[in-house]
C-alpha cells in the first residue's frame, strides 16, 4: 500500500528526504505567526495552534502516504490573517 515507486519517478529516497524536511522548514513558521493572530482578536492562542498543528500532520501525512503526492497541507495559513484582520478587526465582527 505504501510503495513510492521512488525509482520509476526519477526520485530517491535522499531527495526525498531533503524536500520533506524542506517543506517542514517552511510551514513551521504557521508556529510563530498563529499566536500573535489569534491574539489580536481575541481567540485562546494554545488551542488554535494546536489545531493547526494536528490538522495539518494528519493532511500533510494521508496526502503522502494515501495520495502519493508531495503536498504539504496547512489549513487556513492565508485565510487566518484575512480573516482576523480584515473581517473582525477591520468590519468590526466579533
Amino acid at each position: 500500500m505504501f510503495h513510492f515507486h521512488l525509482a520509476e519517478n526519477g526520485t530517491t529516497v535522499r531527495t526525498e528526504i531533503i524536500a520533506g524536511v524542506t517543506t517542514f522548514l517552511s510551514m513551521v513558521y504557521i508556529l510563530a505567526v498563529y499566536p500573535s493572530v489569534m491574539g489580536e482578536i481575541g481567540i485562546p492562542a494554545g488551542g488554535a495552534v494546536i489545531a493547526a498543528v494536528v490538522a495539518s500532520f494528519i493532511g500533510t501525512v494521508l496526502m503522502g502516504l494515501v495520495g502519493k503526492y508531495p503536498f504539504g497541507l496547512a489549513p487556513g495559513v492565508g485565510i487566518v490573517p484575512f480573516f482576523a484582520f480584515s473581517v473582525v478587526l477591520g468590519m468590526g465582527i466579533s
